[in-house]
């Protein structure tokens, strides 16, 4: 009997479309000084901006919901897309949403 590699490998791809996998990503760089609470402090450059790390690993993508986001643009947020699934699933099944405040149970 032989293994169904093809069948885990398309599962295996459309599983990644959803999860924030990316092959590049920011870092911090940080100073060797530190603020008032002994936290290290963000280097920045002559015009007082933060600095960043760029690093493209391709052999080795990590998750990294910011750059996820990044990558699909400002226009597409996760928001954005709980609003479509709301309006898609509403006008299917009638669903309606709760106004008021809600408490969480501990």
């Amino acid at each position: 009997m032989q293994a169904d590699n093809g069948g885990l490998l398309k599962a295996q791809f459309a599983a990644t479309r959803y999860l924030p996998v990316t092959e590049t990503w920011h870092t911090k760089v940080m100073s060797k000084e530190k603020n008032e609470n002994g936290n290290l402090l963000q280097l920045r450059d002559e015009f007082d901006e933060p600095i960043y790390r760029y690093h493209c690993e391709i052999d080795e993508p990590r998750l990294s919901n910011t750059e996820f986001w990044k990558k699909r643009g400002v226009l597409t947020s996760f928001s954005d897309l709980q609003e479509d699934f709301y309006i898609k699933i509403s006008s299917r099944y009638g669903a309606e949403r709760r106004t008021g405040t809600f408490y969480r149970m501990v």
